[in-house]
């Protein structure tokens, strides 16, 4: 991460950001650093919300680089070995540990302020999909949720998602992203 200190004659600093990471296995890796592939704003934009491009896990971290895994398993989602496209480790978790679910490349974070939200873009999944903080607003007791698309279904039909980019929101609420090379209009519906 790069930071810009506008007015001031140190221009710029450079943030590493490292967490602590636990693999689908429950393995934890300590002090890793994190490919940076997506950053968004978090809380009063006193903390970031990334995603590695290797990793495929989600971090908040802090001014200071330092980070906590809220989110994925570092299981990239992929077909059955039998080719029978079912992706037999796509899923969303379990609700109350994020850290169960299996998240692919995300290209694109969208954090809500009103509700704590993080949207986000998964490119291996063909998903889009939610982090739903749990009581308190902690993310490690949240819960991931996809809204649209699944890694067997092909781009334009039921949904299916394909070469994610990023995404934004608009006042009414609905999300604008790239979806195959287009602007797909997607108004999530939560339970």
């Amino acid at each position: 991460i790069l930071k810009i200190n506008a007015g001031s004659t140190d221009v710029a600093q450079t943030i590493q950001v490292t967490a602590d990471i636990t693999n689908h296995e429950g393995e934890l890796t300590e002090g890793n650093n994190i490919q940076i592939n997506h950053i968004a704003w978090g809380r009063n934009k006193e903390e970031f919300i990334v995603s590695g491009s290797d990793d495929r896990v989600i971090v908040i971290c802090g001014m200071d680089g330092k980070g906590v895994h809220v989110a994925g398993n570092t299981t990239k989602p992929q077909e059955d070995p039998a080719g029978d496209k079912s992706y037999p480790n796509f899923t969303d978790g379990e609700p109350g540990n994020p850290l169960s679910a299996s998240i692919g490349q995300i290209t694109g974070i969208y954090y809500d302020e009103t509700d704590g939200y993080i949207y986000f873009n998964d490119v291996n999944s063909k998903a889009f999909r939610v982090l739903i903080p749990g009581v308190g607003g902690d993310y490690t007791k949240g819960q991931v949720k996809t809204i649209l698309g699944h890694p067997s279904l092909s781009s334009g039909k039921e949904g299916g998602m394909d070469k994610l980019g990023g995404l934004t929101r608009t006042s009414d609420g609905a999300f604008w992203l790239v979806s195959n090379h287009s602007v797909r209009k997607v108004s999530p519906i939560l339970e």
